[in-house]
């Protein structure tokens, strides 16, 4: 009966709290961009133009590496943006992606070597990987560090024998099932994260 009562008082203070959230955030983005912006930088438009310059300068090209699982093995190859043709095979993807870095290198040194043109970017080191699986067994065996076939099947509603049958190649899943797998995957790595 009292809270009956009190009710009606809540929800307007409920209303009111909200939009003073609202509006503490939009100062506060206010108040971010304007500090971008320079106004508060203690610097001129020059300073303010050669910090954005530096940080063009910083971004790192992608270097994508196409992975597949090879029946025992990973393999993995480069994406266009890197001349020649490379191959990389490693039993496991802590192994892979050392092996990646390594052979990058190497294979830069060559062409180098060979007197072939070779990007700045690639010269210099200027890039950052993006692994990208490009089978189902791939991504799972992947994920064999951090999560079980048990804890993806509790997460993608996938049934672990059909989840084993992907892993060793025997069977191939329908896009659809491919995406509940990554999205399990997301979703572990989601919970990982927000532990304290």
């Amino acid at each position: 009966m009292f809270f009956v009562l009190l009710f009606p008082i809540f929800i307007p203070l409920f209303e009111f709290y909200s939009s003073m959230i609202l509006f503490l955030l939009s100062l506060q983005h206010q108040k971010i961009r304007t500090i971008v912006s320079g106004s508060r930088l203690g610097g001129n438009d020059k300073t303010i133009e050669n910090k954005q310059n530096q940080v063009k300068m910083e971004k790192k090209v992608v270097v994508k590496v196409y992975v597949e699982w090879c029946e025992k093995n990973f393999c993995a190859t480069f994406g266009d943006n890197v001349p020649g043709a490379v191959a990389i095979t490693a039993k496991d993807i802590s192994e892979l992606k050392q092996e990646v870095a390594e052979t990058l290198r190497f294979h830069v040194e060559g062409m180098l070597a060979d007197g072939d043109e070779v990007p700045q970017w690639l010269v210099e080191g200027n890039y950052e990987f993006e692994y990208n699986y490009m089978d189902a067994a791939s991504l799972i065996h992947a994920c064999e560090p951090y999560a079980s076939i048990a804890a993806l099947s509790r997460v993608t509603g996938i049934n672990q024998r059909q989840l084993s049958h992907y892993a060793n190649g025997l069977r191939h899943p329908r896009p659809e099932q491919r995406q509940r797998i990554v999205e399990g995957v997301h979703r572990i790595g989601h919970e990982l994260l927000s532990m304290v």
